[in-house]
């Protein structure tokens, strides 16, 4: 009952929120640079954080390079970063997220609760370039030129507002969206319908539907090993994810070992203590985690572990890309 009162008052919350930027009372700021905004309207596991890789990298393969703006969450530092690498910095000063977001990418990164503030020092620090909003959509403060959502296939709706379920705010609200990303993961077959039913609730602009993938096992020595050489190795797997299950499931469905699991709430703060219950639970299975799981880990936890590389496959992808290089053309100081 607590969190159906809860959730009540989060909802007239974020309808007062709704009415005050439709009506012009409150204002997005704008930076002087392209700003793509990736979130999602269910809190967690929606596939944002490989999107924004994936944009990342597209920006990348254009010659440009990009900063990334986010909260950070979950980091226990609370001062702003504005900085030209993650060189140096881990998950309790920027976020485990950003973290892993700056290991696969090149990009700067504004780390800070203002990201209207911080965009516009690290313009100035670094010069102009695009802006991804990491987690952006609910950010109405700040204006985007391309206003991505993400829906999760598996549970696109999230059943209720916060914090009763996992919806963040109302379902009409995916009509602010440019385009939608539909995310799923392998062998899941219900993208197709989120695709209707959100067609059905009259969103006429782009939907793309996308696969989270495996391309290989990350092992403690830096190398990359494909899942097939992999599949005689016992796992324990453990993760500190939104829809860990999840994670779980997608391990045995490569055909590995697993010989036990143990999930945990989104962004968990491993320490030693819970590393060592977690290596005797392994009973001297190898340890295999998220990639989002390990960049959070202390260099010292990560003796002997091993992760999944996942990433986003857009079954679209050309008309993606398009897309996003076609709102850089028209908005950006910098050509593409």
């Amino acid at each position: 009952m607590a969190f159906r009162i809860l959730s009540l008052l989060y909802t007239i919350v974020t309808l007062v929120r709704t009415v005050l930027y439709g009506t012009g009372i409150l204002k997005a700021r704008t930076l002087p640079v392209t700003v793509i905004s990736v979130g999602n309207i269910t809190a967690g596991g929606t596939g944002k954080t490989p999107l924004v890789m994936r944009i990342g990298s597209l920006l990348s393969e254009s010659g440009l390079r990009c900063g990334v703006l986010s909260r950070g969450y979950g980091r226990t530092s609370h001062r702003p970063y504005c900085v030209d690498s993650a060189a140096g910095l881990g998950w309790q000063e920027i976020g485990d997220e950003p973290k892993m977001i700056a290991e696969n990418i090149p990009c700067c990164l504004g780390i800070g609760a203002d990201r209207f503030r911080i965009g516009a020092l690290l313009v100035k620090k670094f010069g102009p370039m695009p802006l991804i909003l990491d987690d952006g959509f609910a950010h109405r403060s700040l204006y985007r030129d391309l206003n991505i959502l993400t829906v999760d296939a598996h549970d696109p709706w999230g059943k209720a507002m916060l914090p009763h379920g996992t919806r963040r705010e109302l379902l009409r609200g995916i009509m602010r969206a440019d385009m939608i990303v539909v995310t799923c993961n392998t062998g899941f077959a219900g993208g197709n319908g989120v695709v209707d039913d959100i067609r059905r609730r009259g969103f006429k602009k782009p939907v793309f539907t996308a696969v989270r993938t495996v391309e290989c096992i990350a092992c403690p020595d830096g190398k990359k090993q494909s899942v097939e050489v992999m599949r005689d190795h016992p796992f324990y797997v453990f993760s500190g994810i939104a829809h860990g299950d999840r994670f779980v499931s997608m391990a045995r469905s490569l055909g590995l070992l697993v010989a036990g699991s143990l999930t945990y709430a989104d962004h968990y703060p491993f320490d030693a203590a819970e590393m060592d219950q977690i290596r005797a639970n392994a009973g001297g299975a190898s340890l295999l985690t998220t990639e989002k799981d390990f960049w959070r880990l202390e260099d010292a936890f990560r003796r002997g572990l091993y992760y999944l590389k996942i990433a986003l496959r857009i079954d679209q992808d050309k008309a993606f890309c398009d897309m996003v290089r076609g709102v850089i053309a028209q908005t950006s100081l910098v050509s593409v």
